[in-house]
């Protein structure tokens, strides 16, 4: 899954799934909201998922993270 997402959307989603909002997100990686917005659209588009809290199950299910 990792090598769908550019490094960008690949560190938007490991933030989003830690439970990071945008505001959090875009402060930490030095991005606008724009980008920010872009960023998760394109994690959503290419994962084919609807939904942000779908972004932290997908992170579960391929074990990029772990609770």
């Amino acid at each position: 899954m990792q090598n769908k997402l550019s490094e960008l959307e690949y560190n938007v989603m490991m933030l989003l799934a830690a439970g990071m909002d945008a505001r959090a997100i875009t402060d930490y990686l030095n991005i606008s909201y724009k980008i920010y917005i872009k960023a998760k659209n394109n994690i959503l588009k290419k994962l084919k998922i609807k939904t942000r809290n779908q972004i932290l199950f997908t992170a579960l299910e391929n074990e990029l993270i772990k609770l």
